[in-house]
Protein backbone atom coordinates (compact mmCIF):
# COMPACT_ATOMS: atom_id res chain seq x y z
CA UNK A 1 0.00 0.00 0.00
CA UNK A 2 1.15 3.38 -0.92
CA UNK A 3 2.54 5.44 2.34
CA UNK A 4 0.75 8.48 1.62
CA UNK A 5 -2.31 6.98 1.94
CA UNK A 6 -1.45 4.44 4.38
CA UNK A 7 -1.94 3.73 7.83
CA UNK A 8 1.17 5.45 8.23
CA UNK A 9 0.50 8.30 5.90
CA UNK A 10 0.73 11.99 7.10
CA UNK A 11 -3.16 12.45 7.25
CA UNK A 12 -3.79 9.28 9.02
CA UNK A 13 -1.15 10.40 12.04
CA UNK A 14 -3.22 13.59 12.16
CA UNK A 15 -6.06 12.02 12.39
CA UNK A 16 -5.07 9.93 15.56
CA UNK A 17 -3.54 12.79 16.72
CA UNK A 18 -6.81 15.06 17.01
CA UNK A 19 -8.86 11.38 17.93
CA UNK A 20 -6.41 11.13 21.09
CA UNK A 21 -7.04 14.79 21.87
CA UNK A 22 -10.40 14.79 21.83
CA UNK A 23 -10.75 11.46 23.70
CA UNK A 24 -8.46 12.82 26.52
CA UNK A 25 -10.32 15.98 26.77
CA UNK A 26 -13.50 14.01 27.22
CA UNK A 27 -12.13 11.76 29.98
CA UNK A 28 -10.47 14.91 31.74
CA UNK A 29 -13.95 17.61 31.35
CA UNK A 30 -16.07 13.72 32.34
CA UNK A 31 -14.12 13.33 35.62
CA UNK A 32 -13.63 16.80 36.35
CA UNK A 33 -17.54 17.69 37.14
CA UNK A 34 -18.37 18.26 40.25
CA UNK A 35 -15.12 16.95 41.68
CA UNK A 36 -16.05 17.98 45.67
CA UNK A 37 -19.28 15.76 45.03
CA UNK A 38 -20.06 12.45 46.62
CA UNK A 39 -19.42 8.88 45.02
CA UNK A 40 -22.34 7.28 44.09
CA UNK A 41 -24.07 5.35 46.99
CA UNK A 42 -23.94 2.27 44.73
CA UNK A 43 -20.46 2.18 43.85
CA UNK A 44 -18.76 -0.09 46.41
CA UNK A 45 -20.03 -2.62 48.68
CA UNK A 46 -17.28 -0.91 51.22
CA UNK A 47 -17.12 2.20 52.84
CA UNK A 48 -13.88 2.85 51.44
CA UNK A 49 -14.67 5.58 48.79
CA UNK A 50 -16.17 7.81 51.21
CA UNK A 51 -14.10 7.54 54.31
CA UNK A 52 -10.54 6.12 53.31
CA UNK A 53 -9.35 9.20 51.11
CA UNK A 54 -9.28 12.07 53.08
CA UNK A 55 -6.65 9.69 55.54
CA UNK A 56 -4.25 9.90 52.51
CA UNK A 57 -4.35 14.12 51.86
CA UNK A 58 -4.85 14.60 55.66
CA UNK A 59 -1.03 14.80 56.42
CA UNK A 60 -0.71 17.25 53.60
CA UNK A 61 -3.67 19.26 54.62
CA UNK A 62 -2.30 19.64 58.13
CA UNK A 63 1.09 20.45 56.65
CA UNK A 64 -0.59 23.52 54.69
CA UNK A 65 -2.96 24.68 57.53
CA UNK A 66 -0.13 24.48 60.35
CA UNK A 67 3.12 23.90 59.44
CA UNK A 68 3.17 20.38 60.45
CA UNK A 69 2.89 17.05 58.62
CA UNK A 70 2.04 15.60 61.90
CA UNK A 71 0.64 18.13 64.48
CA UNK A 72 -1.13 15.47 66.55
CA UNK A 73 2.00 12.92 66.76
CA UNK A 74 -0.63 9.78 65.40
CA UNK A 75 1.97 7.72 64.27
CA UNK A 76 -0.52 4.81 63.46
CA UNK A 77 -0.08 5.56 59.54
CA UNK A 78 3.63 6.30 58.70
CA UNK A 79 2.65 4.94 55.26
CA UNK A 80 0.62 7.11 54.76
CA UNK A 81 2.22 9.72 55.81
CA UNK A 82 5.65 8.93 53.33
CA UNK A 83 3.86 8.35 50.48
CA UNK A 84 3.32 10.09 47.38
CA UNK A 85 -0.08 11.15 47.59
CA UNK A 86 1.06 12.97 50.54
CA UNK A 87 4.07 14.87 48.13
CA UNK A 88 1.10 15.45 45.69
CA UNK A 89 -1.38 17.06 47.68
CA UNK A 90 1.25 19.41 49.39
CA UNK A 91 1.82 20.83 46.02
CA UNK A 92 -1.89 21.48 45.47
CA UNK A 93 -3.23 22.04 48.55
CA UNK A 94 -0.18 25.19 48.77
CA UNK A 95 -1.30 26.07 44.90
CA UNK A 96 -5.05 25.94 45.36
CA UNK A 97 -6.04 25.61 49.08
CA UNK A 98 -7.08 23.29 51.29
CA UNK A 99 -10.60 21.70 50.40
CA UNK A 100 -12.51 18.60 49.42
CA UNK A 101 -12.25 19.24 45.55
CA UNK A 102 -8.23 20.51 46.30
CA UNK A 103 -7.74 16.67 47.57
CA UNK A 104 -9.72 14.86 45.01
CA UNK A 105 -7.74 16.65 42.26
CA UNK A 106 -4.77 14.85 43.51
CA UNK A 107 -6.32 11.88 42.68
CA UNK A 108 -7.51 12.82 39.65
CA UNK A 109 -4.20 13.52 38.33
CA UNK A 110 -2.49 10.32 39.50
CA UNK A 111 -5.58 8.69 37.90
CA UNK A 112 -5.44 10.95 34.40
CA UNK A 113 -1.64 10.53 34.36
CA UNK A 114 -1.71 6.79 34.73
CA UNK A 115 -4.19 6.37 32.31
CA UNK A 116 -2.54 8.32 29.76
CA UNK A 117 1.02 6.59 30.52
CA UNK A 118 -1.18 2.89 29.65
CA UNK A 119 -2.20 4.38 26.49
CA UNK A 120 1.10 4.84 25.37
CA UNK A 121 2.08 1.86 26.70
CA UNK A 122 -0.62 -0.13 25.21
CA UNK A 123 -0.06 1.87 21.49
CA UNK A 124 2.90 0.79 21.72
CA UNK A 125 2.96 -2.72 22.16
CA UNK A 126 -0.22 -3.44 20.51
CA UNK A 127 -0.75 -0.62 18.05
CA UNK A 128 -2.71 2.35 17.44
CA UNK A 129 -6.27 0.87 16.94
CA UNK A 130 -5.73 -1.00 20.29
CA UNK A 131 -4.58 2.21 22.16
CA UNK A 132 -7.63 3.80 20.42
CA UNK A 133 -10.16 1.16 21.68
CA UNK A 134 -8.67 1.24 25.22
CA UNK A 135 -9.43 5.21 25.40
CA UNK A 136 -12.49 4.98 23.42
CA UNK A 137 -13.71 2.27 26.40
CA UNK A 138 -12.40 4.02 29.19
CA UNK A 139 -13.47 7.22 28.84
CA UNK A 140 -17.09 6.50 30.34
CA UNK A 141 -16.07 3.32 32.40
CA UNK A 142 -17.96 3.62 35.62
CA UNK A 143 -16.03 2.87 38.32
CA UNK A 144 -12.99 4.50 36.33
CA UNK A 145 -14.57 7.61 36.77
CA UNK A 146 -15.27 7.70 40.18
CA UNK A 147 -12.61 5.61 42.00
CA UNK A 148 -9.88 8.02 39.25
CA UNK A 149 -11.39 11.22 41.23
CA UNK A 150 -10.87 9.91 44.49
CA UNK A 151 -6.90 10.62 45.99
CA UNK A 152 -6.21 6.38 46.72
CA UNK A 153 -3.05 5.47 47.00
CA UNK A 154 -3.63 2.89 44.37
CA UNK A 155 -3.91 5.93 41.79
CA UNK A 156 -0.05 7.22 42.71
CA UNK A 157 1.20 3.41 42.54
CA UNK A 158 -0.39 2.70 38.91
CA UNK A 159 0.87 6.33 38.08
CA UNK A 160 4.78 5.53 39.06
CA UNK A 161 4.42 1.31 37.59
CA UNK A 162 2.77 2.91 34.27
CA UNK A 163 5.83 4.64 34.08
CA UNK A 164 8.24 2.59 34.58
CA UNK A 165 6.34 0.69 31.71
CA UNK A 166 6.71 3.39 29.64
CA UNK A 167 10.25 3.94 29.47
CA UNK A 168 11.28 0.32 29.60
CA UNK A 169 9.41 -0.01 26.20
CA UNK A 170 10.02 3.57 24.47
CA UNK A 171 13.53 3.87 25.50
CA UNK A 172 16.79 2.86 24.81
CA UNK A 173 19.21 4.26 26.91
CA UNK A 174 20.75 2.29 29.85
CA UNK A 175 19.91 5.14 32.46
CA UNK A 176 16.06 5.47 31.77
CA UNK A 177 15.98 1.78 33.00
CA UNK A 178 17.86 2.78 36.02
CA UNK A 179 14.81 5.63 36.28
CA UNK A 180 12.32 2.82 35.36
CA UNK A 181 13.15 0.95 37.93
CA UNK A 182 13.83 3.76 40.69
CA UNK A 183 9.86 4.63 39.74
CA UNK A 184 8.21 1.24 39.66
CA UNK A 185 10.30 1.04 43.07
CA UNK A 186 7.75 4.63 44.08
CA UNK A 187 5.15 2.71 43.33
CA UNK A 188 6.05 -0.31 45.39
CA UNK A 189 7.22 1.23 48.40
CA UNK A 190 5.78 4.83 48.33
CA UNK A 191 2.09 4.17 46.47
CA UNK A 192 0.78 0.73 47.69
CA UNK A 193 2.98 -2.29 48.36
CA UNK A 194 0.17 -4.28 46.35
CA UNK A 195 2.27 -3.03 43.51
CA UNK A 196 4.68 -5.44 44.02
CA UNK A 197 3.00 -7.36 41.41
CA UNK A 198 4.12 -5.72 38.64
CA UNK A 199 7.91 -7.29 39.38
CA UNK A 200 6.15 -10.45 37.77
CA UNK A 201 5.42 -9.06 34.48
CA UNK A 202 8.50 -6.60 34.36
CA UNK A 203 10.65 -9.74 34.84
CA UNK A 204 8.89 -11.68 32.32
CA UNK A 205 9.84 -8.95 29.78
CA UNK A 206 12.94 -8.84 30.38
CA UNK A 207 13.20 -12.48 30.20
CA UNK A 208 11.50 -12.25 26.35
CA UNK A 209 13.57 -9.64 25.34
CA UNK A 210 16.78 -11.55 26.21
CA UNK A 211 16.05 -14.63 24.65
CA UNK A 212 14.19 -12.70 21.19
CA UNK A 213 16.58 -10.24 21.15
CA UNK A 214 19.87 -11.14 21.80
CA UNK A 215 21.47 -8.92 19.30
CA UNK A 216 20.29 -5.63 20.21
CA UNK A 217 19.74 -6.58 24.04
CA UNK A 218 22.14 -6.17 27.13
CA UNK A 219 22.06 -7.83 30.05
CA UNK A 220 23.24 -4.17 31.55
CA UNK A 221 19.25 -3.17 31.14
CA UNK A 222 17.80 -5.45 33.78
CA UNK A 223 20.71 -5.18 35.81
CA UNK A 224 20.03 -1.02 35.78
CA UNK A 225 16.58 -1.25 36.24
CA UNK A 226 16.93 -3.92 39.25
CA UNK A 227 19.58 -1.48 40.72
CA UNK A 228 16.68 1.00 40.45
CA UNK A 229 14.30 -0.74 42.25
CA UNK A 230 16.72 -1.81 44.87
CA UNK A 231 17.60 1.81 45.59
CA UNK A 232 13.94 2.61 45.84
CA UNK A 233 13.67 -0.28 48.74
CA UNK A 234 16.72 0.85 50.43
CA UNK A 235 15.71 4.56 50.96
CA UNK A 236 12.07 3.17 51.90
CA UNK A 237 13.67 1.20 54.52
CA UNK A 238 15.55 3.96 55.97
CA UNK A 239 13.23 6.84 55.41
CA UNK A 240 9.66 4.88 56.49
CA UNK A 241 10.71 1.79 58.18
CA UNK A 242 13.15 1.50 59.98
CA UNK A 243 12.17 4.87 62.29
CA UNK A 244 8.77 3.09 62.99
CA UNK A 245 9.43 -0.45 62.45
CA UNK A 246 6.40 -1.54 64.71
CA UNK A 247 4.04 0.86 63.33
CA UNK A 248 4.89 -0.37 59.48
CA UNK A 249 4.74 -3.75 60.57
CA UNK A 250 1.61 -3.72 62.34
CA UNK A 251 0.03 -1.88 59.03
CA UNK A 252 1.32 -4.54 57.11
CA UNK A 253 0.39 -7.27 59.04
CA UNK A 254 -3.21 -6.13 59.26
CA UNK A 255 -3.11 -5.86 54.95
CA UNK A 256 -1.85 -9.35 54.70
CA UNK A 257 -3.00 -11.93 57.71
CA UNK A 258 -5.36 -9.93 59.83
CA UNK A 259 -7.86 -7.33 59.15
CA UNK A 260 -8.29 -7.36 55.50
CA UNK A 261 -5.67 -10.88 54.61
CA UNK A 262 -6.50 -14.28 54.46
CA UNK A 263 -9.07 -14.55 52.03
CA UNK A 264 -11.88 -16.43 52.58
CA UNK A 265 -10.89 -18.13 49.45
CA UNK A 266 -7.45 -19.45 51.66
CA UNK A 267 -9.06 -20.45 54.95
CA UNK A 268 -11.13 -23.78 53.52
CA UNK A 269 -11.52 -25.75 50.09
CA UNK A 270 -15.14 -25.14 50.01
CA UNK A 271 -14.61 -21.07 50.39
CA UNK A 272 -11.96 -21.30 47.51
Amino acid sequence: MNSSTGINSPGARRLEIVTILVLLSLIWLVRCQRLEADPPSDLSISTDVYTDPAQYTLFAKTYVNRGDLNPFHDHRHPVFLKSMVTVLAVVVFDALGVGVWQSNLVGLLYAFGALVLFFLFVRRVAGRVAGLLYLLLISFNYNQIFYGRLPFLENAMAFYAFLAQVLVVYCRRWVWFLLAGMSLGAAIFFGKMIGVAFVFPFACFFVYRWFYDKPHWSLLRPLLFTVGLAAAALFWYFFTYAPMKEQVAGYFGEQAVSLYGSPQGLRSIDDF
